[in-house]
């Protein structure tokens, strides 16, 4: 059941149209971290070093952590801006700062989306467990 999205890259086009979605994706990405260092004090990164900031802060995230990844981000965050020489106190605001703006917004359309949808919490909660087998 779950490896049906992988039966699209099957053929060329599904290949093609999944790696240029992942492209527009992290190029949609990596566009924000880098307007976010423009606005930030203390941080003058290039769009390329932003960009390995941002791999460097998804390789930590992809480590089991709490949800959100509250610390793993702004560690990876602080560590990976320590490379291009920025101060710890520039580097922990640019990486707090980010964390909030990629996770509260998909929050709260996630919370917008239920309410207009209707969802119901009771109707997860009420349910009898599945039986596996």
């Amino acid at each position: 059941m779950g490896a049906h999205g992988v039966m699209a890259i099957n053929n060329l086009k599904g290949f093609l149209v999944a790696m240029a979605t992942s492209f527009i994706f992290w190029g949609f990405n990596a566009l924000s971290f880098y307007f976010l260092s423009l606005g930030s004090p203390g941080i003058e990164l290039s769009l390329t070093e932003i960009c390995g900031v941002m791999v460097v802060i998804c390789f930590f995230i992809a480590l089991p952590s709490v949800p959100g990844f509250w610390g793993l981000w702004e560690a990876a965050g602080v560590l990976a801006l320590s490379f291009f020489g920025i101060a710890g106190d520039a580097a922990a605001g640019y990486s707090l700062f980010s964390h909030a703006f990629a996770i509260f917004p998909p929050i709260v359309a996630g919370w917008i989306s239920c309410l207009l949808l209707g969802f119901r919490w009771k109707t997860f909660t009420n349910r009898e467990p599945s039986q596996a087998g």
